[in-house]
């Protein structure tokens, strides 16, 4: 008995191994033909898989499970409550009457086994065929089916968008890159939005198209209102109410401001200087007329300005670019006084006897020296005909005449003695407090009479004509008798 087993064994394994063999061997030897077609490899094998190894289903093994064919479930045509649990009955469609029926194998509860009996009733082509107890469905025939509690299928969503009409859209450049307009001037949202143009010479268009014609040319900075916005373009209406087209990407929404270099004056009293270019923004000061601005930057309706070292912004309306007149003063000769009088300031005039005289040199002759100065640059510490500040000027003036006296307006009130403003005089300093918080000289000038005086404004950067109470007058001095 062993011997026989064993032969029987080494038989068994020299089979199998001469048949594994030949199906590797195979499809190795019909892959040349697969690469000389140009396919993968893997379909090369596949191919000769399936023409080796044929598919035939009727030789196919088919397993169904017990709980498949339970008589508590209706599952793949049984139906629930049947007298038998182990037959299902599959109804053919409405042409048909023909039924099929699965009987399952001695010894089973439910499924059929694969040796067991199958009985299948059929009369024409197409018919039920039962297989290993699947059973296979012909042409217009229906099986009855339901479902364990959730496992339904989803119910079949109605299409939102079913009976609308759909089209595929293709975006085109033109000759100079940018993207075409999709959309009909009419079909843009409507808007009510300030933009301001970022780009150079901005064309605004009659139509959303480059080849369109032009109908204005838009700064940079420039505020436009948006009323209608596109795909790629924007519709827009100017100041003066044009409306016409332009691209989107040559607006955005935050002020645009540019860099210049411009001199203007202030053209209305009591303009305020902001902290930002807005109406809403912290007031840094107040000008008065004619105070000098040196503009830096500029957006559509703002100055960004240096105003004696304070950086702030400005209305440009209330600006303009034109030098106000300097005016012409009219001297007029005022005797000296030894009275001891009152001074503009409170202060009683001093004795004027015992101030320097010079033969030939009045305060007409200091009057005549900075008439000649007018137009010099305002030079902060200077004090010569190349550039001069404010005390620089007063220091300049008398040094003509041969008097020397301090670079500086807290020391000049303490020179020469003190005149009321009635008996003021040409040539005399004035001295003045800028901010009229306290008695601190903060500017001086000389009297030329008519009530004017010659000075060096840092606001107008030269020397000019101004009033004499252009500010608070702390002291007027007089030098020489």
């Amino acid at each position: 008995m062993h011997v026989r087993f064993s032969f029987r064994t080494s038989k068994i394994t020299a089979v199998l191994t001469v048949a594994v063999s030949a199906m590797v061997t195979l499809p190795v030897l019909l892959l040349p033909v697969g690469v000389r077609d140009g396919a993968p490899a893997y379909i090369v094998v596949n191919r000769a898989y399936a023409a080796a190894y044929p598919y035939d289903p009727t030789k196919q093994t088919v397993l169904v499970e017990k709980w498949a064919i339970t008589g508590s479930q209706s599952v793949m045509g049984l139906e629930e409550g049947s007298s038998s649990p182990d037959t299902a009955t599959v109804t053919p469609g409405a042409d048909s009457s023909e039924t099929a029926t699965i009987t399952p194998g001695p010894g089973t509860t439910g499924a059929p086994d694969q040796t067991g009996t199958q009985e299948t009733s059929t009369d024409s082509e197409g018919a039920l065929s039962l297989d290993g107890g699947i059973i296979e469905i012909g042409e217009g025939q229906t099986v009855s089916a339901s479902y364990f509690e959730g496992s339904e299928p989803a119910a079949q969503m109605e299409d939102p968008y079913s009976g609308i009409l759909t089209a595929t859209i293709v975006q085109h450049d033109d000759t100079d890159g940018r993207p075409i307009e999709i959309l009909a001037p009419e079909t843009f949202l409507s808007d009510d939005t300030t933009m301001y143009v970022k780009t150079s010479d901005t064309i605004l268009k009659d139509q959303p198209d480059m080849a369109a014609v032009t109908i204005a040319t838009i700064n940079t900075g420039k505020a436009v209102t948006r009323i209608g916005i596109g795909d790629t373009w924007a519709k827009v209406r100017l100041e003066d109410g044009t409306e016409g087209y332009l691209p989107q990407d040559n607006l955005q929404e935050n002020m645009v401001f540019v860099s210049i270099e411009r001199t203007v004056w202030v053209d209305a009293d009591g303009l305020k200087l902001r902290a930002s270019p807005s109406t809403d923004a912290e007031v840094l000061k107040t000008l008065s007329k004619d105070t000098k601005l040196l503009c830096s930057a500029i957006s559509d309706k703002w100055y960004k300005v240096v105003v004696e070292g304070t950086v702030g912004y400005v209305y440009v309306a209330y600006t303009t670019r034109t030098a106000p007149p300097t005016p012409t003063p009219v001297p007029k000769k005022s005797s000296s006084s030894s009275s001891s009088t009152k001074s503009g300031s409170g202060k009683t005039t001093g004795d004027t006897s015992k101030l320097p005289t010079i033969t030939g040199v009045n305060g007409e002759s200091i009057v005549n020296i900075c008439v000649s100065m007018l137009g010099v640059p305002y030079d902060w510490a200077g004090e010569s005909r190349d550039g001069v500040d404010c005390s620089g000027l007063v220091v300049y003036a008398y040094r003509q005449i041969g008097i020397g006296l301090p670079h500086q307006s807290n020391s000049l009130v303490k020179c020469g003695v003190s005149i009321s403003r009635s008996d003021i005089a040409v040539g005399d300093i004035v001295c003045w407090d800028m901010r009229g918080s306290s008695d601190t000289v903060e500017h001086v000038g000389i009297y030329v009479g008519g009530g004017q005086v010659i000075h060096a404004s840092s606001s107008r950067d030269q020397v000019e004509y101004g009033s004499l109470d252009m500010y608070p007058i702390v002291s007027i001095r007089r030098i020489i008798a």
